[in-house]
């Protein structure tokens, strides 16, 4: 199991030999390779689960999985994070009410568009709740603590040292994409050579 700590030493390590075979001598921000870790985590958990989904598996690597508490004003939480968006607002994985954990009904927000809302009976007493970009709104007063669980990758709730939400077959991916991301803003010496002479 990686964590934030190991990951961006990896980068750094990996980056640092880029560095010195293209002349180059400066270093990277670790703010910046954190960034970068937190986007790659995100973008191939999406690609990973859509392609599941493709082929018929609605498979959630479930250390992707970050709950957070939060509380309700107006029928409705907002959330400290976007999640990532998948079909069926899967992105918000489950809600559920903090004091006994009674889970709430999702509503995929286009259907509701579609329909202009849902009807509460076919709820048969039970909460449900819709999604529009970081809102989850409720179809019932909810006015207690609720448990929201999301699928993204979000470092304010991790340590440097806690483990990643990254699952060992993609941990060698996150790496290189981020290296990726970094060397396509740098230039070889010999392209600045050639920049520098033409001015």
């Amino acid at each position: 199991m990686t964590t934030r700590k190991k990951i961006r030493e990896q980068i750094q390590l990996l980056y640092n030999q880029f560095v010195d075979k293209n002349g180059f001598d400066d270093e990277i921000d670790v703010r910046l390779i954190d960034i970068h870790v937190e986007q790659s985590i995100n973008r191939l958990l999406k690609v990973q689960i859509q392609s599941n989904i493709k082929a018929g598996n609605v498979e959630i690597p479930t250390c992707n999985i970050i709950e957070y508490t939060l509380t309700p004003t107006l029928n409705a939480v907002t959330l400290p994070v976007y999640p990532i968006n998948l079909p069926m607002d899967m992105g918000v994985w489950k809600v559920s009410l903090a004091s006994n954990g009674v889970a709430m009904i999702p509503i995929n927000s286009s259907m509701a568009n579609i329909y202009g809302g849902t009807n509460a009976s076919y709820l048969e007493g039970q909460t449900g709740y819709t999604v529009k970009g970081n809102k989850v709104r409720f179809t019932t007063n909810v006015s207690t603590s609720v448990l929201v669980e999301l699928l993204v990758s979000d470092f304010t709730t991790t340590g440097e040292t806690d483990p990643l939400p990254v699952s060992p077959d993609i941990e060698a991916d996150v790496i290189t994409d981020v290296l990726d991301r970094i060397s396509q803003g740098r230039f070889s010496q010999t392209e600045l050579n050639v920049k520098q002479n033409a001015n």
